[in-house]
């Protein structure tokens, strides 16, 4: 994937990543850092997608996972 390719998908889905992060956070500071997370995962994972949707549904699993680990993290 290459920068511009990732700026795009930055500029589509960034909203909806951070969304999903806030709904499960309801902290904004933690929603961000969740969000940057996700697409940096996306940018170095080697994963093969057939469109944006996919895309889409990707990151937004990436985050809710990120999510339960920090609340998870934080109850312990």
């Amino acid at each position: 994937m290459d920068e511009q390719e990732l700026t795009r998908l930055v500029e589509k889905f960034s909203g909806t990543v951070y969304r999903a992060a806030y709904c499960c956070l309801r902290n904004s500071a933690d929603a961000d850092d969740i969000t940057q997370d996700a697409f940096l995962a996306l940018y170095t994972s080697s994963a093969e997608f057939t469109g944006d949707e996919h895309i889409r549904a990707w990151l937004i699993r990436v985050a809710i996972n990120r999510c339960r680990n920090l609340l998870r993290s934080l109850r312990y």
